[in-house]
């Protein structure tokens, strides 16, 4: 049984990094994020998420995201609010 919740990551704490490392770490933080507030192992992000975080280059990720988890069986499944996770292999 799958369970959804909807999280605001605010992800300002990117912006004390140094400006080329920001939006790497921007990623980090969601799925730390995720880990700590689903107690979950895994964290997978989605496509759209992805692309939200590095919309703007990696000198200028958001400050916040709206995120839509699905968590199953230890996994989360993270996907911006609005959009649909879909499986991906990353290339």
């Amino acid at each position: 049984m799958a369970e959804e919740k909807i999280y605001t990551i605010p992800l300002g704490e990117a912006y004390k990094k140094s400006v080329r490392k920001r939006a790497n770490y921007a990623a980090r933080m969601v799925r730390a994020f995720l880990k700590t507030h689903t107690k979950a192992e895994t964290v997978k992000l989605g496509q759209q998420l992805n692309k939200e975080v590095w919309a703007r280059g990696r000198k200028h990720p958001p400050r916040r995201v709206r995120v839509k988890a699905v968590i199953a069986d230890g996994i989360v499944k993270a996907e911006l609010v609005g959009f649909e996770y879909k499986e991906f292999r990353a290339l």
